[in-house]
């Protein structure tokens, strides 16, 4: 797998909360962002349903 850098901007909050959730599971936030990612349920977010954080 080959792998690039990205730059996000995130509300403070949730990031702090990002990276709780990614130590409490072991990981990184590059680790927790993937595995969300791969989900099936965020994969149906950007289909036919409406993604519910879109700005």
């Amino acid at each position: 797998m080959e792998y690039q850098n990205v730059t996000l901007s995130l509300p403070k909050e949730v990031l702090r909360r990002a990276k709780h959730i990614a130590i409490e599971r072991g990981t990184s936030l590059s680790g927790l962002l993937t595995h969300l990612l791969d989900c099936h349920p965020v994969k149906t977010c950007f289909g036919k349903q409406s993604f519910p954080f879109s700005r």
